[in-house]
């Protein structure tokens, strides 16, 4: 109900810290006053940041994302542990489900129930063979600090197709994920899937084609029904980032900041 959260960090080193910030619009779309969240993480010795932040539904609850330098640069490190923190909205006290060894997690949404999707990946086949990625669902409901025990692991059937990033929509029953190719032959692909049972349901997008060519897509928000998603795409075309929205099929570029070289996040 146009709440927005906001992450902005300063410092550097082990005194880099990620502030978060709570932002209204106004019925017109207007933004009003940014208020600073009482909610920060600090980098310390093992340089700490976050990489996905996901309001609830509600307002009422923020889940971050912290992983440490080590497992961001793909050098894991069993001795730093990534971690999900979910606060309520305006309070300091954070409840955390700390993740395996070597464990990256990425892509937070809220799946509705209380429960949180992300994706990890697992490093520790790193750098011999690439990394385990898993589409999972945290029940924040059930007591315990695990990540893994407290999550279940829902697999799309994407033909042996790397998962580059997912979202949960539709009130957790669906995934759309973005996956890479499988030989040299083949593109993107954005997809749905059932959350229940894996199957693809649709495809959504798929690259190189449409005129962008797409070589690497990052989902970025998707509205309830799944319909409408905004997203950061590479291609042939562009030396940065595209940040687009795709509406039934439609791929539309969204204006952005020029000379903007990483992934702009945006939500709906």
């Amino acid at each position: 109900d146009r709440t927005f959260v906001l992450s902005a960090w300063n410092g550097s080193g082990a005194g880099e810290v990620t502030r978060l910030y709570v932002l209204h619009l106004a019925a017109a779309g207007r933004p009003g006053g940014v208020t600073t969240l009482p909610f920060s993480v600090r980098a310390g010795s093992a340089g700490y940041g976050v990489t996905g932040i996901a309001l609830s539904p509600d307002a009422r609850s923020l889940a971050v994302a912290v992983v440490p330098e080590s497992l961001q640069t793909n050098r894991p490190t069993p001795a730093h542990r990534a971690r999900i923190e979910i606060a309520r909205l305006g309070t300091a006290r954070a409840r955390v489900w700390v993740a395996g060894d070597e464990v990256k997690v990425s892509d937070l949404s809220w799946a509705g129930g209380g429960r949180l999707g992300y994706v990890s990946e697992d490093l520790r086949g790193m750098p011999r063979s690439p990394g385990v990625v898993r589409v999972n669902l945290l029940d924040t409901s059930q007591p315990g600090t695990n990540l893994a025990t407290s999550s279940t692991s829902v697999t799309p059937r994407t033909g042996n197709a790397p998962i580059d990033s997912a979202l949960f929509t539709a009130g957790g029953k669906t995934i759309l994920a973005w996956t890479g190719p499988v030989s040299s032959r083949s593109g993107e692909v954005l997809a749905a899937y059932s959350a229940r049972s894996g199957q693809r349901q649709r495809t959504l997008y798929r690259g190189p084609g449409h005129g962008n060519f797409v070589v690497q897509g990052d989902l970025q928000s998707a509205d309830p029904s799944g319909q409408h998603v905004l997203m950061s795409v590479e291609t042939v075309r562009a030396s940065g980032t595209v940040l687009g929205r795709l509406d039934n099929g439609r791929f539309s570029t969204l204006p952005t900041p020029a000379r903007a070289l990483e992934p702009l996040p945006a939500a709906w």
